[in-house]
């Protein structure tokens, strides 16, 4: 509160400041290249994100430095080999956190970490979800965050390779209409949970897609977040176009 002064008397100006901080997740198929990675870093910049995460970045455990980048000073990584998984979180500098824990799986697949931004608790998982119908991989996940999530929100991203809706989340009209044995394991743990796709609660009907497949020459939404239902009022959540990658890149603004 701030008062003034006039000639009447004094008059109570009140100033109201909205806290917000930005989500990127992209799966860039590849982060090795420098050319590459300065497109990415560069689009990444443009879309004015406060954390990022990547998925394949295919990077060995002696190049994980190659991801330093004057926004971004605080980088985990988990590697696997030059061809397959890797996921990354960068938190940018900018940001006001605190790390409290962090899980990092040795196999490429994931990166948890729990932090305070704000003076608020999130518990916040980048994945890399196999692209079989892996339910094991759910219950393994969750079981992980068990652990970790307590008095904190959740906001949970990356490319689980699988959708949620089959008939708003594919542009393919295939006969087999039934979500995968993953698909139905992750919404068991959503509806437990209470947490909700961010994307699709602020757009119920729309039909939107995150990855092109050229072998089956079909669209599909497999990149997406999650969050607790009892703040996705607060979010809003946005489909890039696909570019660099085959995947289009995500934010979620909190």
């Amino acid at each position: 509160k701030k008062k003034k002064k006039k000639k009447s008397g004094y008059v109570c100006v009140c100033v109201c400041v909205c806290i917000y901080f930005t989500v990127t997740s992209w799966n860039v198929r590849g982060i090795r290249s420098q050319a590459k990675k300065i497109k990415i870093f560069d689009y990444v910049s443009r879309l004015n994100a406060d954390i990022v995460f990547f998925q394949e970045t295919h990077l060995l455990k002696s190049e994980e430095k190659s991801l330093t980048d004057s926004n971004f000073n605080k980088i985990y990584n988990s590697c696997f080999n030059s061809r397959q998984r890797g996921v990354s979180v960068l938190l940018n500098k900018r940001l006001p956190v605190n790390i409290i824990n962090s899980v990092i799986d040795p196999e490429g697949r994931y990166i948890i970490i729990k932090v305070v931004i704000y003076n608020k608790c999130f518990t916040i998982l980048n994945l890399y979800a196999p692209n079989n119908d892996d339910p094991d991989f759910f219950h393994r996940i969750f079981s992980e965050l068990s652990d970790l999530s307590a008095d904190s929100s959740l906001i949970i991203g990356g490319d689980f390779n699988l959708a949620l809706n089959t008939s708003l989340d594919r542009s393919s009209k295939c006969s087999n209409t039934k979500p995968s044995r993953s698909a139905k394991v992750l919404m068991d743990y959503m509806e437990d949970l209470g947490i909700g796709d961010v994307w699709r609660l602020n757009n119920p009907t729309k039909k939107e897609y995150t990855f092109f497949s050229p072998v089956h020459k079909s669209f599909s939404r497999i990149d997406f977040f999650l969050s607790n239902n009892s703040i996705v009022h607060k979010m809003s959540s946005k489909i890039h176009p696909i570019i660099i990658s085959d995947h289009a890149p995500i934010s979620l603004t909190l």
